[in-house]
């Protein structure tokens, strides 16, 4: 009689074990019968994670183990029990304990009696054909009905990761199939929101002394804007500068809302969208409203750590440019031997010395925690939870975020270019309409490039099984051949 006890016993990371026995596979209390194992392979890398289909559960059956190895040690002790389990490419373990069942021997074909010549045909009725090799089950690709299989196109999720040019495309992809939805609901969700925040900004446009509906001049925009740049031909003072500070820091804030808002909204679109069905634009704006605090959270509490980061570089800039505005346009006009000289010597090499590192930094920490309103959008997760997440899952992918970002902004730059030219006819027409308007049109490629990067790591992270549970709702549309 076979030995009933477990063949393998792994560690997991929660910390309870995992068995396979000629019983069953046993995770922690629980065990599933041998019979009832529809599937079982390797979905994630990272870490990795075995996933079970077993008969009349609702979900898959997610194991990690604690070692990374432990994975196709579990797996082979499940295969030798279940051959037919054995997904072709399957690699064994190099080293196996003892107590593993041997490799199913392939059936032996009967040999005709009384060592009859095989050219021989043997008497009808003597003795039964050799019966055939029996044919291996087809298994069919570990994924969940109700997405698309891993050739699926258009962008749609895969089981496997992606590469940085497969999600650029996937992003695109995803645009182009729904576009007339993403023009209207960026214009729906999007488009009063952008006014509001341009309209800010155009208060203190005209709290400066210019006028609305005038036209800018290249010669006179960094002064009539009261930018905090030096190469106009005054630099801000007084009155000039507080107005410019607050138009900064408010424009900042509502840009932070409205970013959170829009991911609020067209992150659930954008989920839709790679999980094959059509986004709906009144089920994203009832998304959107449920989740909007979190996602604005998660993007106000992002801004307020990068701008922490580069504060002490805005610090210095801010005593430069108030303390030694004369002396930005013209350093001669110090005293080379005065204190005064000194001091604007140290403080311009602070503020250089800290420049560099700032903005490395602050790049570094911003594309880190990018994802978090997407996340907060997508999942039930509180703001600090979201961002906590982000930084999570962009450990070691900082390249793989940044990259399909960067491309799709740049595209958006690009198509936004030719229409930056209306506020040299009209500062008002540029700033309440086409700048607005340009915005919502375009914000859906960027949160599609966002939520294609988000899905792929916690892929990496997850395993297809995990995300696969999220499918609720709406059926996938059918893929064309």
């Amino acid at each position: 009689m076979e030995d009933q006890g477990p063949i393998v016993t792994i560690p997991l990371r929660n910390g309870a074990l995992a068995a396979v026995g000629h019983d069953g596979v046993h995770v922690g209390e629980r065990t599933f019968a041998l019979a009832d194992i529809q599937d079982a392979r390797q979905v994630a890398p990272d870490p990795v994670t075995i996933a079970l289909r077993v008969a009349n559960e609702r979900h898959v059956v997610e194991l990690q183990p604690a070692q990374a190895a432990d994975g196709a040690l579990l797996l082979e002790a499940l295969f030798r029990l279940r051959p037919e389990l054995r997904p072709a490419g399957f690699e064994a373990p190099a080293t196996l304990p003892a107590v593993f069942p041997p490799l199913p021997q392939p059936a032996q074909q009967p040999t005709a009696p009384w060592g009859a010549h095989p050219s021989w045909p043997p008497h009808p009725g003597m003795y039964p054909p050799p019966p055939q090799p029996a044919q291996p089950p087809s298994t069919p690709p570990y994924a969940s009905p109700h997405y698309p299989p891993v050739s699926a196109a258009g962008g749609r999720l895969t089981p496997y990761p992606r590469g940085v040019g497969e999600l650029i495309g996937a992003t695109f992809a995803l645009f182009a199939a729904h576009w007339r939805t993403w023009l209207l609901l960026g214009l729906v969700a999007l488009f009063v929101p952008q006014i509001v925040n341009s309209a800010v900004d155009a208060v203190f446009h005209v709290l400066g002394g210019n006028d609305l509906w005038a036209g800018l001049s290249l010669a006179s925009q960094g002064a009539g804007s009261g930018g905090l740049g030096i190469g106009s031909t005054a630099l801000p003072q007084g009155r000039d500068l507080l107005l410019t500070s607050l138009d900064l820091l408010l424009t900042a804030i509502v840009s932070a809302l409205i970013t959170g808002w829009s991911a609020a909204v067209l992150g659930h679109a954008g989920r839709d969208a790679l999980f094959g069905r059509t986004p709906k634009i009144g089920a994203s704006l009832r998304s959107g409203l449920q989740r909007a605090f979190a996602a604005m959270g998660a993007s106000i509490l992002g801004g307020a750590i990068v701008l922490l980061i580069v504060l002490p570089v805005l610090v210095l800039y801010a005593i430069l440019l108030t303390q030694f505005g004369d002396a930005l346009k013209d350093p001669t006009s110090l005293d080379s031997s005065s204190p005064a000289s000194a001091a604007f010597t140290l403080l311009g090499c602070l503020t250089l010395l800290f420049m560099v590192p700032c903005i490395v930094f602050a790049v570094y920490v911003y594309v880190r925690l990018i994802l978090s309103p997407y996340i907060a959008a997508t999942e039930a997760l509180g703001p600090v939870a979201a961002i906590r997440r982000s930084w999570s899952l962009t450990r070691r992918q900082w390249a793989r975020v940044f990259w399909p970002l960067f491309v799709t902004s740049l595209v958006v730059a690009i198509i936004s270019f030719p229409f930056s030219f209306v506020e040299y006819a009209s500062y008002g027409v540029a700033a309440l309409i086409v700048n607005p308007l340009v915005s919502a049109l375009t914000a859906p490629l960027v949160a599609l490039a966002a939520v294609s990067v988000l899905y792929d790591l916690r892929l990496r992270r997850e395993g297809y099984a995990s995300l696969a549970s999220e499918n609720v709702g709406e059926e996938p549309e059918p893929t064309s051949a």
